[in-house]
This record gives C-alpha cells, sequence and structure tokens, in this order.
C-alpha cells in the first residue's frame, strides 16, 4: 500500500491543481446560499452512507434516538447529529473505518503532542480537494505553478546528509528546521537568494527565527519575496507584523489538521482566515469566553475514515469582520487547543489558552513552549533581548496565580524546544 501510494501521490496532486484550475478558483465567490446547498447535500450524504455502512455510526446514532434519513433533512438538523468527541475518536478508531471504500486511502498520524495521537485514513477523492485547496491559497498569494520556494519544515536530513534538498521538479528548496544555528541561518539565506526564490513557506517558528537573524543581522542578504506562507503551529498577529515587516511582503497563513477536518487560509485580503466549504463543513460553537469558539468540523470528501461532527479540541477567535467579497465563511485567528490541558497528579486541570494572552506581554519573548512533565511545569523561551528581573519576576507571578499549589513552575531562557512529527514545535506539550 505505502509503494502504490508513493506512486500515485504525483497523479493526486496533479488532478488537485487542475481541480483548482476548472472548478475552485471561482468558487469562492459563488452565491453564499448556493455553497450552503451543496454543502449540506454532501453533508446529507455522507451521513446516511456512514449510517448505512459502518456498525459504529449506526450503533451510536441508534443510542442517542438519531436516524438521518428521518431527522436530517434541512441545513437547520445539521445540530441534531450527535457530536464525535476526539476521546470517542480515538477510542473506537478502528471501527470508524469504512470497510468498503477504505482501501484506496492514505495514511496520516497526528503528532500526539499532548499525549493522544491519532491515526487517519484519507480517501483519494478527499486528497485532491486538500491540494486543490493549498493551490488555491497559495494562488491568492500570488503563487503560480513552479515559481521558487525555499520551505523551511517537512525535511529531516540523515546524519551525513545536506541540509538542503532540492526538487527541480516543482522548483522547492528544502531547509532542515531541525538545523537553525546562525551559521546554518547564513547559508540557507545565502542559498535563498542564490537560488533566486519568491515564496518562503514554514512553520511560523521557524520562519520567526529566520526573521529574528536578519533584524540582529540588518546587512545580510534576503531573498526579494512575494509571500511568506505559514502553516501548522499558531502564528500571532505580532508575529506576523514582524515577518511581513522583515521580508518586506505579505504573510498568508493556513490552518488544517492531521486528521483532515476542516481548513482555512487567509486570502491576503483580510486579516484573518475564511474556511474551506468545499473541503469542510465548520460550526464554531461558543465557549466560557467571549469572542472563542471551539472548533466542530466534518470532512465533507472523506468516505474512507468518516469523522462526523468531529470536536477538534481547537479554539477559533472572530474579532473582526472580513474585507473581502469572498463568500466563504471567515475567523481571525486559530489561537489553541482546547484540549490542551496542564493536568496535576491530584486531577487539577488548566487550559493551556490560558496562558496564551499572558505570554503576548512581554516583548523579550521570541518563542515560547510550555512544557509539562508529571506535576512539573516549564516555560521555555527564546529571548529577543535580556529580560529585566521585573519581567522574569512578572511572568512568574502571573503563571503561580494561574496555577496554584498544583504545579512546580519554572523559566528557562534559551532551552531547548520540544519537536514533534517533522520539525513542528507546538506551544504546549507534555515530555
Amino acid at each position: 500500500m505505502k509503494l502504490l501510494n508513493k506512486i500515485i501521490d504525483p497523479l493526486l496532486v496533479l488532478s488537485g491543481l487542475l481541480y483548482f484550475r476548472f472548478y475552485l478558483a471561482k468558487n469562492a465567490y459563488q452565491d453564499k446560499g448556493k455553497l450552503k446547498e451543496k454543502q449540506f447535500r454532501k453533508f446529507r450524504n455522507l451521513v446516511i452512507t456512514s449510517y448505512r455502512e459502518i456498525p459504529f455510526y449506526k450503533g451510536y446514532y441508534d443510542s442517542c434516538g438519531f436516524d438521518p434519513n428521518v431527522d436530517l433533512v434541512t441545513i437547520e438538523d445539521v445540530k441534531k447529529v450527535p457530536i464525535l468527541s476526539k476521546s470517542l475518536a480515538r477510542q473506537e478508531s478502528q471501527n470508524l473505518i469504512n470497510k468498503k471504500r477504505s482501501f484506496f486511502s492514505l495514511v496520516f498520524k497526528t503528532s500526539g503532542s499532548t499525549g493522544n495521537p491519532f491515526t487517519a485514513l484519507v480517501s483519494y477523492k478527499h486528497w485532491i480537494v486538500e491540494q486543490a485547496c493549498i493551490w488555491r491559497h497559495w494562488h491568492w498569494a500570488g503563487y503560480r505553478f513552479r515559481d521558487k520556494m525555499a520551505i523551511v519544515r517537512s525535511y529531516c536530513p540523515k546524519p551525513g546528509e545536506s541540509r538542503i534538498k532540492y526538487d527541480k521538479l516543482r522548483n522547492f528548496i528544502y531547509f532542515s528546521p531541525f538545523h537553525m544555528s546562525d551559521d546554518d541561518i547564513s547559508y540557507y539565506l545565502n542559498e535563498m537568494v542564490r537560488y533566486d526564490v519568491k515564496f518562503l513557506r514554514g512553520y511560523p517558528s521557524s520562519v520567526k527565527i529566520l526573521s529574528d537573524f536578519l533584524i540582529r543581522n540588518p546587512t545580510h542578504p534576503k531573498p526579494n519575496l512575494k509571500a511568506v506562507l505559514t502553516a501548522s503551529e499558531y502564528l500571532s498577529p505580532s508575529d506576523s507584523e514582524l515577518i511581513s515587516d522583515v521580508f518586506g511582503c505579505v504573510v498568508s497563513n493556513h490552518y488544517g489538521l492531521a486528521e483532515q477536518i476542516v481548513m482555512f487560509g487567509s486570502c491576503c485580503n483580510c486579516k484573518g482566515m475564511h474556511n474551506y466549504d468545499e473541503y469542510g463543513l465548520l460550526e464554531l460553537e461558543p465557549t466560557e469566553t467571549d469572542n472563542e469558539y471551539q472548533i466542530i468540523g466534518t470532512n465533507l470528501n472523506n468516505y474512507a475514515m468518516p469523522l462526523i461532527r468531529y470536536a477538534t479540541g481547537d479554539v477559533a477567535i472572530v474579532t473582526d469582520k472580513q474585507s473581502c467579497s469572498m463568500s466563504l465563511p471567515y475567523l481571525t485567528n486559530v489561537i489553541g487547543r482546547l484540549d490542551s490541558v496542564l493536568e496535576s497528579s491530584k486531577g487539577c486541570k488548566i487550559p493551556v489558552t490560558n496562558f496564551y494572552t499572558v505570554l503576548e506581554h512581554y516583548n523579550f519573548i521570541g518563542k515560547w513552549q510550555i512544557q509539562q512533565r508529571n506535576d512539573n511545569i516549564c516555560l521555555v523561551i527564546r529571548k529577543k533581548i535580556e529580560p529585566s528581573e521585573s519581567d522574569l519576576n512578572s511572568i512568574n507571578e502571573e503563571f503561580k496565580k494561574r496555577l496554584g499549589d498544583n504545579f512546580a513552575f519554572y523559566v528557562v531562557t534559551d532551552g531547548r524546544f520540544v519537536s514533534v512529527g517533522e520539525g513542528k514545535i507546538n506551544p504546549f506539550i507534555k515530555i
């Protein structure tokens, strides 16, 4: 199966490009009512098919007194469909697979940064839509096929291998996000200039490291970019502005999940992001905090392993309105995970999102990560400038005020971040 997927992946990517060119490019400007009607038809068909062909959904819905053939008639009925929690999905992961439709599928795994890894099967049809949405997202930022792009993610060289890898077919040049010393960064930037890259793609943390280097070395050569494309980590407004100022171009952010539920992206005309309605059905459920919503989603194209009304655990913030004419739903940002919690041995639970806004107020912080080992909480900081003693005391005070006596807390400046997957640095990780 792995060999088959390796062979067929370029064909799926090409199919995605064609799907974007002939359908998706203009779809974002269709009438909102028509888009919602299309979404609901796809959603209803997915739910009824899953109810008929997957024993888990038949049993789960029956136990909740829900019959999609009768109860799912209009778009208002979507909320009648029982929510699939993250814990239930992990517990029943093998039972969520549609045995009739999963032979031709791809396998994706979450990083398990909070201790709960998950494996999802994704149909080829969905992967074509996925690629089409990415092509459209890049197109909004000005990218055209085979424009030269530097990528600081998804490449982990083996011992003795070069820290740079060239993909001549797509005109991509990969740089290792695991090697980011000043000497490495200088080498990377010089290669980007030599290669004349026009787009830079990477984790926000990796791009931020490049930006910080250029701030400290303002005369160092840098590429003349059309756009920076970020994804897979939280991108704060201040970091987006800093990266844009350093490279002199637009920063286009992207959000997705390894479970392949929903996908958002910047259109470059708004400060926030749009949901891709062709990809997934988005629901924003209010939380206890104003303007913050739990993301519940359904992938509309994945019949291999449907996750229907899946509670992602991610939190969206909506604090402004879109400033473009697109028909796609709008949100300001994705700020963190609802299920990222500090949990003590005594059972005390504290959402990590409580600390995000606290850390925004300290100008000396370049990047941070909260690491939990048992009842010990370590805030690892990569500093931009030397912090004052009052700043460090203030952080200690703010954290301990929220943590109480449930955890031991300490701060490490210029410590080691723990990465997962292909070099991604999550803001919170259990060790």
